[in-house]
Order: structure tokens, then sequence, then C-alpha cells
């Protein structure tokens, strides 16, 4: 067991669980196992290579806390997706080195904002050995925010952010008008009024804008930006309030010519590399850690501020299939496993 790596992990249906199918059963992940927090979701892996914490977390306190401390005590190293039950590693500071945390942006600018980070969290955030992410900029800011020492490991870390780019396909035709796409979920950090606002000056360079406005739950928020849409826009705007089949979802990026995210923080990324592995051109805050990220790795993605300013026209981008199959393949991920 001296070279047993250990996962601990939120079941879910879209990031973790399919990561556990992926590996499972493979001959180069045998020395890797996951500790997985159910939450309820029913889920069947071989019994050897996952074990479950039951929840509600206290409702099986004494079962799901030996369950924790034999996995952790058995494993050399310990991944941690997201912060799962990480108070529980007060009681191992001799672990903490050999912890490596997979960033959520979630995770890490709740706690930039102090919203979600005790002192002890802190304290354990601070002696972490390695972060695991796509995005170094999260882990460079990781750093500078909890004064450590984390070495940066790159990962598309999940199924998600794996792309298929047979469907690549960029378009050269010069138009004088285009499909646009608008933030990616009802949360104020999409900025979409702004967006609105500014790209109204184009408007008659603009077909159609496509709103996605299904995910998230700040519906005040909802009804302001459809009710904006509607009065800049007309019937130009279509707002995507119901949630669509991923399958749908994806003939409707097909359709897209650009996308125009204004996200102050990381975010969308998922949603990002499929309108990349499509050929689509995307603009983004510049000030963002994906944007400089995916530029320093020379992926074509543009500073939103040209679309503002400038107007709305194509880009080349037929670099980033190259790109996308070096960072985003499903090589990438399982290199980046096995080198763990």
């Amino acid at each position: 067991m001296r070279n047993r790596i250990l996962h601990i992990m939120v079941a879910d249906k879209i990031f973790t669980l399919p990561l556990i199918q992926f590996m499972e059963g493979k001959d180069e992940f045998r020395n890797h196992f996951f500790l997985v927090r159910d939450e309820g979701l029913d889920f069947n892996f071989d019994s050897k290579f996952v074990y479950r914490i039951r929840t509600p977390f206290r409702s099986f306190f004494i079962r799901n806390l030996f369950v924790f401390i034999s996995a952790v005590f058995a494993s050399r190293k310990i991944i941690l997706h997201g912060l799962p039950m990480l108070n529980i590693f007060i009681l191992f500071p001799f672990k903490w080195k050999s912890i490596s945390w997979v960033i959520y942006g979630a995770d890490l600018y709740d706690r930039l904002e102090n919203r979600s980070c005790s002192t002890l969290q802190k304290v354990i955030i601070k002696y972490i050995g390695r972060h695991i992410t796509h995005i170094e900029g999260d882990s460079i800011l990781a750093n500078r925010v909890f004064k450590s020492k984390a070495k940066f490991h790159y990962s598309p870390m999940y199924l998600s952010n794996v792309v298929d780019v047979t469907g690549f396909s960029p378009s050269i035709d010069v138009k004088d008008d285009f499909v646009l796409l608008i933030g990616n979920s009802v949360s104020k950090n999409n900025n979409h009024i702004e967006i609105l606002r500014k790209i109204s000056r184009h408007s008659n360079s603009i077909k159609s804008i496509i709103c996605p406005l299904s995910y998230g739950n700040e519906l005040a928020y909802r009804d302001q930006v459809v009710e904006v849409g509607k009065s800049l826009f007309g019937d130009k705007f279509t707002p995507l309030v119901d949630f669509m089949a991923l399958e749908d979802y994806v003939k409707l990026l097909n359709n897209v010519d650009i996308a125009i995210f204004d996200h102050w923080r990381q975010q969308a990324m998922g949603v990002t590399l499929s309108l990349l592995s499509l050929g689509k051109i995307v603009y983004m805050r510049k000030e963002t850690e994906s944007y400089t990220s995916l530029v320093n790795r020379g992926f074509k993605v543009f500073d939103n501020q040209i679309v503002f300013n400038e107007g709305i026209f194509t880009q080349d981008v037929a670099k980033n299939k190259e790109l996308l199959e070096k960072y985003y393949s499903s090589k990438s991920l399982s290199d980046s496993l096995t080198s763990l």
C-alpha cells in the first residue's frame, strides 16, 4: 500500500462519479482508491475500489469516522476533490503535506471573500502540498491568499473538461449578422445586463442572442435580465429558462457564432471548452485567470473589450483544435492522473 493514492470527494453525476467510472478497473489506476460522501445518491462500484461515507454524516458518525481514518492511514497520497471533510484533517497534521487539492472555482473564490473559510481551514490549506487544476492562475492565487507554497499539477480534472474535436468547424465566412451566446447561468457573476447594454450599439450585426438562464436560483435577477434583453433586442433575444437535454444543448451551441462572457472570476469553463471544440469564437474578460491560462497556452480566445468597443466580427481560431487535443483530451486526463 506504499503507493496508494486516495481520492476524497462528494458524489455527483457530472464530475466525480463519471471520473470514478473512467478510472475503475484500468490497470494504470490500480493504486487509486476513492472515499466518497454519497449525498444520498445511488451508485455501485467495486467495493475494493470505493469506500462510501454515508450521509447525513452524523447519523453514521462512528462508522464514517472509522472508514475515514482507516482509508487515510492506509494512503501515501491524498487527493481532495474540492474541500470535503477538510476539518477532519486537523486530526492528521502529519498528512497535510501529502494532500493535493483539486481546486474548484467556488471553493477558492468563496474563501477569498471569507464566506466559508474558518481559521482552522486556512491553517490546513496553508500546508497542503499540491494544487491540481487546469488553471495555473488559480494555484498562484491560492498560494498568495493562503500564504502557502503548494506546487501546481496540470490536469483537466474531469470528463466534463474532456472535449471531442471531431465537430471542430470554425466559420471562415464573412458575415454581417451573428448568433451570439451571452453568459452561462443565472448568476450576477455573468454580468449579463452590462454585456447586453454594451453590445446594443452593434445591434445591426446581431441576428439573434441566446441567453442560458436555467441554471441557478437567482430568479429575480433572471427576470431582470429577460426584461432588459427583450427591451433592447426584442424578438432577437431568446432566454433559455428551462433545462435542456445535453444533446439538445450541444446542438444549440453548434448554431452559435460567437460567445461573450464577462465573469469577474474563473467560471463557465465547461461551456467555454465545448464552444472551443466546435470552432466557435469566445470573448472573455481578460483579467480572469481562465483567460490568462488559455492565452498562455496559445489558445485563441479574445478580450471582450474588442467586441464591446470595436464591433462583432469573426476571428481566426483554427489553432485551437491542436491545443484542445493536447490539453483537454482523454489521453491528457489519463496522463495527468497517472503522474500524480
